[in-house]
């Protein structure tokens, strides 16, 4: 093959995962509409899929805007709080079996009290914010989580967690400033965590009750955030196709400025927008299998649905 004709070659198989990304995106544009009936027209999206073969992101739908952090904020201190122990500790590869299990609760059981407890081993909250804003500025934390989870002012967007998504799963967590190891093994550990099964009542949003779940061969490394007002999951998902091992990033967010306005503390609200997450996973899950010619099923009359009314 001449150069000429790999760059061609290139060139079209960019264009075709380009048009296919924005049939996604129109596809799920129209399914959301059709729920606003049922959740609320105030209610507002955030969702960025990015594939992780060709690193082209295929949906944008309102990733710069600054929401409710809820949980999903402890994905960015966990990987600050990962390059401060290798900063101090360069020599140790992975955290101690004591503050593992800090980590533990804090992403496995969402634990406030452990996640409260790492902001103020990295100098509290304006240090922990300052260290933020150098990979992230528009991320805000502003606030200690207490034990009902209220907290409102603590803020993210769902590029920057794209963004941090996007190094982990490349193994550059910590960033160039380390060595490829210690982004490695800070790396590793994130993912571990990440994967660690949850207690029912913290189900994800992108695997647990979908037809995900039926395939073995389907993995998830995610962390989800809940505070009225902002739901939402933030993950990796793999799959195979023709015997490889292929990934993409989904971070999801269903959110209300107006939390208040959620009447009963928020169960119906959260209740379906679990619901919604689900059948936007199940679509671009569809959305993958075809694109890389797998014979999984699951997913696609929902997205066939809905590319077929939109069109």
């Amino acid at each position: 093959m001449t150069s000429r004709t790999f760059l061609i070659f290139i060139s079209l198989f960019l264009s075709v995962h380009a048009f296919a990304g924005e049939s996604l995106q129109t596809s799920i544009l129209h399914f959301w509409k059709t729920q606003q009936k049922t959740i609320g027209p105030q209610d507002q999206l955030s969702l960025i899929v990015q594939d992780l073969q060709t690193n082209q992101v295929m949906v944008e739908i309102a990733t710069t805007v600054s929401i409710k952090s809820a949980s999903l904020i402890k994905l960015l201190v966990l990987e600050e709080f990962l390059r401060y122990q290798a900063q101090q500790q360069p020599a140790q590869s992975t955290s101690s079996p004591k503050k593992q299990k800090s980590l533990i609760k804090m992403i496995q059981y969402s634990d406030n009290a452990s996640f409260n407890k790492l902001v103020r081993q990295l100098g509290g909250l304006e240090k922990t914010q300052n260290l933020l804003r150098q990979h992230y500025p528009s991320t805000v934390l502003v606030e200690y989580i207490p034990d009902t989870g209220k907290t409102y002012q603590n803020k993210i967007v769902v590029e920057e967690l794209r963004l941090m998504l996007h190094r982990l799963w490349q193994h550059r967590s910590l960033g160039d400033q380390f060595s490829p190891q210690a982004n490695r093994q800070a790396s590793l550990e994130m993912l571990w965590l990440m994967q660690l099964p949850p207690p029912s009542q913290i189900a994800d949003r992108l695997y647990s009750k979908t037809c995900l779940a039926q395939d073995p061969h389907t993995q998830l490394w995610d962390k989800t955030g809940f505070v009225r007002g902002s739901n939402g999951d933030a993950g990796i998902i793999s799959f195979q196709a023709k015997e490889n091992t292929l990934a993409y990033i989904i971070v999801s967010v269903i959110w209300r400025r107006d939390h208040q306005s959620i009447n009963s503390g928020g169960k119906r609200w959260f209740q379906k927008s679990n619901f919604i997450h689900r059948r936007l996973s199940e679509m671009t899950y569809a959305y993958f299998q075809k694109l890389y010619s797998s014979s999984s099923t699951c997913g696609s009359n929902l997205l066939a649905k809905h590319q077929n009314q939109s069109a």
